[in-house]
Formats: C-alpha cells, structure tokens, sequence
C-alpha cells in the first residue's frame, strides 16, 4: 500500500513537472510562431503601418488558455495620411484556446481586450477617411478572409468564439471635416460576456463614458455628458436577432428603459423598440438642453413633470426609415438657477411626432402647445405640421415678447444683453401653395422686431442693433429695416428674403435682394471677433475647422448685396468708395462691376470665387487698375511680392488690365503655380532704386544715368502660365539710353530675361576700348542675358553690333567691371561689418564699465557699513548685508551685459543683412 501511494505521487509529481515545465516553455515555444501571424495578418489586412513594442506570450494568468499581448500597438496611416496615428493601445490583449494554437488547424479566439485605446478618426473635406486602411486586391468578397499562414505555405483559418471582449478607458475623437461634425469621448468602458460561440446565447453589455462632447456646425450640443448603458441581450446568432431583456440607457440625467428587438438577416436591419422615461422629474429634461444654450445646472432648482416615449418599428436600409414617433409631455414646470431672482415658470410643452415607415417623407409634428413665462413675459408657440413627398400642411403661430436685460436675472451670462425682442407671426396653409404662387390661398402674417438690442462679449466687438423689423407675408419677409453697429463697423440693410418657407422646410434655395450701405466696415475687426472652438483641454477638443481657411458660399443661397461702402478696412488695405453687386449662387460668389479707391488709386473688378471644391477653391477675376502707389501695392499684395520684387524699391503710379485665374489655398492666398494671367502695366513715370542691375551698369559705363533710373511711358504686356511669368519685349527709355527687356522668371524666381540697349558711343566707349581700325559711330547697340535669381540679377553674355574683335574686348571690359564691382562690394560690405563691429563692441565695452562700476560701488558701500559696525552682531549682519548688495550688483552686471549682447549682436546681423543685399 505504502509502495503504491510512493509510486502514485512520484508519477503527480513527474506530471506535475511536466506541466510546469509546459507551462514556462510553451510561450518560449510558440512565441515565435505567434508573432509571425500576428505580422502576417497585420500586414495582410490593412494598408497600414502596424507598430508594437513588444509581443508577450503567457498561460499561467489565462490558464486554459494562451494568452497573447501586444504592448503599445500603434496603427499609423500612409499616403494622405502618413504619419497621423490612427490608433493607439497600451496593450491589446488575446485568449486563444490552447490546443487550437498547439495543432496549427485553427486559431481559436476566446477573449479580447483593448487597455487605454486612443482612437483618432479623421474625415477629410473630401470624404476620404482615415480609417479606410483596408487593403486593395483581387480577393473575392465570397472567399473567407481570416486566414494564417503555415510555414508550409498553406492558409489556415482562424475563428472567433468570444465569450469575453473589453474596452478599458478608451479616448476616441471624430473629426469630419465633410459635414463638419466633432465629437469626443474620454474614460469609454465598455464589456461584452457571453458565448459567442453558441448558436442562441445570452449577452450582457455595459458601457458607460465619463465625457462626452459633441460639436455640429460650431453648436455644442453636448458638454462632457455622461453616459451609461447596460444591457442584456438574448441573441440568435444564427439568424442575427437580438432581444432586449433588462436595459437601462442613461444620458445625463436623463435615463430610459428600452425592449424589443434588432435584428440584422442581411444589409436590412429590422427592428421592434418601444423606450420610455423611467425618472419624470423636470430636471432631466433640462440636462439634455445642448451645451451652447445651458450653463451648468448644478444646484437649479426644479419643479414639475414630464414623460417621455417612443418607438421604432421596421426596416432600416439605404433607402427605407423605420416607423418611429415621440410622445413628450411637460407640465406645470419651472426653473431657477441658484443666487439669481428671476426664473422661468408656467413651462407647457406638448409635442408628438409620429412617421410612416417608407422614405421618411411621412411625418406628423404635433407641437400642440409650447408656453413659458419669463419674468412675468410670456413666450407661445405652436407648429402641427403633416408632410409627405407630395406637399407639407402647416398651421403655427411665434407670439411673445422677450425683455432681453432680464435673461442675466434668470440664467448665468458672459455676456451682457439689453433689448426688447417682440414677435407676432402666424401662419397656415400648404406649401403647395407657396410653389405655385397661390399666395392667396396661404395665410402668412405678422412682424418680428428688435429694438435697441446691446450685446457686450470679451470674445467679440460689441453689438448694437438700433432697430429691425421684419414683415411676414406669404410671398416673402420684408427686412424693412436693420440698423447696426459691430465694434467700429456700422451696418444698413434693406431688402426681402424669398422662398423661406421651402428654404426651412426642404432646404430649398433661398433667395434674396437686399441694399447694403455702410459708412466705415472693419473687417479685420469683424473676422477676429468671430467665436472660434478652442482648445478647452489639451486632449478635448480642438478647432473643428482647423483643416481650411476657405470660405464655402452655401449652395442653396441666391442672394444679390448692392453695396455702398464709403470705407472698408481689410488686413492692410484701406478701401474707399466701394460700389457695386456682389452674387451669391450655387456655392459660387460673383462681383459684378465692382468699383472702389486703394492704394491712391481705382479699381474696378469682375470675377467670381469658387467653392464647390473646398480643397481647391478657384478665383477666376478681371480688373483694370489706375494709378496705384507702387510701393504701397508690393506691401499689399504677396503674389507682387513673388513676381515683380523689384517693386519693393521703386516709386511711382502703374495702371493695368488683366485678368487672373489661380486656385486658392488655405489662407485664401494663390497657389502659384496654378496662377494664370494675361494683361498689361503702363506708368507715366517710374524711379527704381538701389537696384543690382541697374547699379552694374551704372559702373560698367561709369554714367549716373543708371544710378537710381527714372522711365517714362512704360508699357509692359505680360503672361503667367501655372505661375512662370512671361514678360514681353518693353521699352524702357532713359535721357540718353534706349534699353528694351523680356523674358521668363520661374516658380523660384530664376531669371532668362535678353537685353538689349541702344546707347551714345561716349558713353559706350567705357565699355568698348580703342580697338585699331574701330570708327566710332554714334550710338551703339549692345547685347547680354540677365540671368540668376529676381533677388540678385547676373549680366553675361556680351554681344554688340560691331566687330569681333570689339566684342571680345567688351566681355573682356566687362569681365574688368564685374571684378571691380564685386571688390567695391566687398569693399563696402567690409566697411559695414567694420564699422558694426565697432559698436556692438562699444556697447559690449560699456556696459561691461557699468556692471563692474555698480559692482564696485556696492563693495564700497557695503566696505563701509562694516566700518561702521560696533559689535560682532553687527558686524556679521554688516557683512551679510555687504554679500548681498554685492550679489544683487553682480546680477545686474550680468543682465546688463546679457542685454547688451543681445544689443550687439543685433547690430552684426543687420549689417551682416545689408552687405548681403549689395
């Protein structure tokens, strides 16, 4: 008995050895067979660059099964979006059934986690996604995807039999720049249990998000909500069916209960849900008001009830809406925020939406009654609306008024608000109607008006709306009157809005006519004073249209501004006298005739800009120019700047007629080499000075008359194609020297431009020698290419119209001139530098005497109060207080001298930037 109990433990023993052996080896083992799916299948199934630290392999902690971890896994797209991470895990783990991973047939996936996912989601203005990173080939969408491969070559299936999968504090943002939508969510947990791998199983869910945020169209409607959702779900697997059983969804303090099913056969998805509100007090109704318009509603006090309830019933699919309506009820409620007298009481809200299952064109809006009173001024509202693709019934009513100094005693405001707004408008009858001009037939009636309205922001200039009404009518709204100061802009319009009713209902086109008359319009002033989404925490939110700076003309507006501008004020230009139509239609603006003062002189501009294409918005324009100041003109614009930089030191007035057309970027400035244009400038009388070229020539021919040149009747005719400039033959008339130029300078502002001047043989003879035999004439045309950069012109190539032997002797006097040049250049850039040099170490050398002079005379000082002292007390204290003014000197020493550096050295680099530029 004894032997056999030794020999069974012996063999537990031994079994138990294997196992732990097993058990330390196995991950040693299959680690590498594991890693080498894991690559394969990274890079088989996305077009991605796919990064882990390291790939851990373990069985004690998930004993019976392999446990597979990839540590900081990172998910890096290419192409447009190279570099940008779209994902990123501080780990990503996986269960895989033991014996699947040991027999190689089939990889058995039973958990997966996800710790600390951040997921990053772009759309593009083009739609394209950054998440679309699946791989392009010729694999039929019929053959199985989820494959291995074996060292033999061949492709083993994987399978997933999850029976737990979760997500740990995740961090997402979306960002789509298409629709102009940005949410996201910070601390999402969420955990699925169940059996996935039965055919009919039960799941339960719960998730739950600690901040959600939500921006449409710069309109917040959630503020770090709070969500959580716990489900338990019966679902068939085989036929994609899943019923709720016990659930709870809670946004804020909003919570519903829910039942029914989904189920998803195929691309349908059809569905049976009823939900209704579980908490009936007012409160939750409050919390789920868009963040843009509440502030916090911790502490506010409330009152009343509501009920909530709705269903959706049928099949959802590309073009098919399920059945689905609300019911919500508000009665006898109100609401006071803490520390503040007024509130809003009496809050009635009635409101049933029922629609058919189909197109989602049929729909009930039963807004029976909507009543509130704030601070004794009541507000109603009623809109019962039956619409279907055929026409759209209406009967609603805006009545009240609203004293807008009271809003700040009932909720908290930034903002300081003053002004009566008062409506009175009703309406009823078919939009039939509308369309087919039976105006008659629709009842449409009332005003709305705004008097001596005042708005105060820190964001913003201050708003000032001396008076707006508005008359309603069937055919259209009457803007009788709108007087308004913004900041130091002052606004006038005048007009009517047509076709509003199918532009609010169907977003049909909206058109409009209107004067515009303003005596001073700032819009440097306007355009910073526009609310932008910032960054309220580094990793929360971001500015939503980050991506362009390219203004979108909305494509269902047809609206035509007659402006009157007496001065507007845009980034550095002071226009004045502006007249002329402005158009906007299908996404496009259009000026027509437009015509104003800048820059000393007049312009007057067709054209239109083009915005269908956000990501290549076009300008395409016409202009005629008179008597622009040149040098304010090259301040003004960038692309003279880039294509004519030698206006920057040159004086005078130009005219032009030309046109342009160029796509924009995303400061709204031209892609250059996109910009084409054809015209010509003409000016009465042009001064060029400090000129390279013109300097040159001015000491190759030892005449005054290049130095600092002034032209008259210059005409220049010019063509830019995608941005390399053309510059056709011109005169350019001195008193004694006739010199014609033309030729092309590229993108890099690289020159090839030939010269040709006509000039006194005198003059010429400092460039020709005496060369025996040579009889003289009276003039002398000589030839050369300009060559080199706008920026520093070279002169080569010599021709003339008289012998060899004279022309050899020109290349070689220019060749002399070139070398002088140059030696006085460096002569004078030698000088400049000497010379700066001098003083950056005068100053140097002064404030080095002040720092040592502050220094000695606080070691005298303190010298002295030690003299003075009496007794050892205070003497000690004496020489502590001599340490310190002596440091305190010698601080100021070294700020003093630190300054003075800094002083020096910005006189070296400013010279060193003039001897540059001679």
């Amino acid at each position: 008995m004894k032997k056999g109990v030794k020999k069974g433990l012996k063999i537990s023993g031994i079994v138990i050895a294997v196992l732990l052996i097993a058990i330390i080896l196995i991950p040693i083992i299959f680690k590498g067979k594991i890693l080498k799916i894991v690559q394969q299948e990274a890079s088989n199934s996305m077009n991605a660059v796919v990064e882990f630290k390291d790939l851990n392999i373990s069985i004690i902690s998930t004993f019976p099964n392999l446990g597979v971890e990839l540590e900081m896994l990172n998910i890096i797209g290419k192409d447009t979006f190279a570099n940008d991470t779209l994902v990123k895990f501080d780990a990503f783990k996986v269960g895989l059934n033991l014996k699947s991973v040991m027999s190689g047939n089939e990889i058995d996936v039973r958990t997966i986690s996800l710790v600390n996912p951040k997921i990053n989601a772009k759309v593009l203005q083009n739609g394209k996604a950054n998440w679309d990173i699946a791989p392009t080939d010729s694999t039929s969408a019929d053959e199985p995807a989820d494959t291995t491969q074996t060292d033999g070559g061949e492709s083993k299936p994987y399978k997933v039999k999850l029976k737990k999968f979760e997500i740990k504090n995740a961090e997402i943002t979306f960002d789509d720049r298409s629709s102009d939508v940005y949410a996201h969510i910070k601390g999402w947990n969420f955990e699925l249990k169940g059996d996935l791998a039965e055919d009919i199983t039960d799941i339960e869910i719960e998730t739950g998000i600690e901040l959600l945020t939500v921006i449409s169209e710069n309109v917040k409607y959630l503020n770090e909500a709070n969500l959580k959702f716990d489900s338990e779900l019966s679902a068939d697997l085989v036929n994609s069916k899943y019923t709720f059983k016990n659930n709870i969804f809670k946004i804020n303090d909003l919570v519903l209960g829910f039942d029914g099913f989904v189920q998803m056969p195929d691309s349908n998805i059809v569905m049976d849900i009823k939900f209704n509100a579980t908490e009936t007090q007012f409160k939750s109704v409050l919390s789920m008001i868009p963040a843009a318009y509440a502030k916090d509603l911790d502490g506010v006090k409330t009152a009343g009830k509501f009920a909530f309830n709705g269903y959706a019933k049928g099949t959802f699919n590309a073009v098919n809406m399920p059945a689905f309506g609300i019911d919500l009820s508000v009665s006898e409620s109100r609401f006071q925020y803490p520390d503040l007298p007024g509130s809003v009481e009496n809050i009635n809200i009635d409101l049933k939406v029922d629609a058919q299952e189909g197109s989602g064109d049929d729909m009930k809006i039963n807004l029976s009654k909507a009543h509130l009173e704030m601070m004794g001024n009541p507000l109603d509202a009623k809109l019962i609306a039956n619409m279907s693709a055929a026409d759209i019934d209406l009967d609603g009513m805006l009545k009240g008024k609203i004293n807008l100094a009271s809003l700040k005693d009932i909720v908290p405001m930034e903002e300081q608000m003053s002004g009566t707004v008062t409506s009175d408008v009703v309406y009823k009858g078919k939009l039939s109607d509308i369309e087919a001009e039976r105006y008659e037939a629709f009842q449409a009636q009332g005003l709305l008006s705004i008097e001596n309205f005042l708005m105060k922001s820190a964001d913003m200039p201050d708003v000032k709306i001396l008076k707006t009404i508005l008359n309603f009518s069937p055919q259209y709204i009457q803007l009788q009157q709108f007087d308004a100061n913004i900041g130091k802009s002052d606004l006038h319009l005048q007009g009517r809005i047509d076709n509003f009713i199918a532009y609010a209902l169907r977003n049909d086109m909206l058109k409009g006519s209107f004067e515009f008359q303003s005596n001073n319009l700032d819009l440097n002033e306007l355009a910073g004073g526009e609310a932008e989404t910032t960054t309220e925490t580094e990793s929360t939110e971001q500015t939503t249209s980050e991506s362009s700076g390219a203004v979108e003309i909305p494509k269902n507006l047809d609206v035509v501004l007659n402006t009157d501008l007496k001065k507007v004020l845009y980034d550095n230009l002071d226009i004045t006298n502006m007249l002329g139509k402005v158009s906007l239609h299908g996404g496009i603006a259009e000026l027509n005739n437009l015509v104003f003062n800048l820059l000393d002189g007049k312009m007057q501009m067709s054209g239109k800009y083009d915005s269908n294409d956000l990501s290549k918005p076009k300008a395409e324009f016409a202009m005629m120019v008179q008597g622009l100041d040149i040098p304010k003109t090259y301040q003004a614009f960038v692309s003279i700047q880039k294509l004519a930089p030698v206006a920057e030191k040159s004086v005078g007035k130009i005219s032009a007629n030309l046109t342009m057309t160029t796509l924009l970027d995303k400061e709204m400035m031209p892609v250059f080499n996109t910009l084409n244009s054809i015209g010509s400038i003409s000016s009465d009388n042009i001064g060029i000075k400090e000129n390279k070229l013109f300097n040159f020539l001015a000491t190759a021919t030892k005449s005054d008359e290049f130095k600092n040149p002034t032209m008259k009747n210059v005409k220049a005719d010019f063509e830019i194609k995608n941005g390399i400039l053309e510059l056709k033959p011109t005169d350019l008339n001195l008193s004694k020297t006739k010199i014609t130029v033309g030729g092309t300078q590229d993108l890099d502002m690289n020159m090839d431009f030939d010269l040709a001047m006509t000039m006194p043989a005198t003059m010429a003879l400092n460039l020709i020698p005496d060369v025996p035999g040579f009889d003289k004439p009276d003039h002398v045309e000589i030839s050369a290419d300009i060559v080199g950069s706008n920026l520093d012109p070279q002169v080569k190539n010599f021709r003339t119209n008289v012998t060899d032997g004279v022309k050899e002797a020109v290349t070689e006097k220019v060749e002399e001139v070139v070398e002088e040049v140059k030696e006085d250049v460096k002569a004078k850039a030698k000088q400049l530098l000497d010379d700066a040099q001098k003083k950056a170490d005068a100053v140097l050398a002064a404030a080095k005497k002040a720092g040592d002079k502050l220094i000695a005379e606080a070691e005298k000082q303190g010298n002295e109060l030690v003299k003075k002292a009496n007794n050892p007390i205070a003497k000690k204290a004496a020489e502590e207080t001599k340490k310190k003014m002596v440091k305190e000197a010698k601080e100021k020493s070294a700020d003093m001298q630190k300054k003075a550096k800094a002083e020096a050295d910005k006189i070296i680099k400013e010279a060193q930037a003039k001897a540059d530029a001679l």
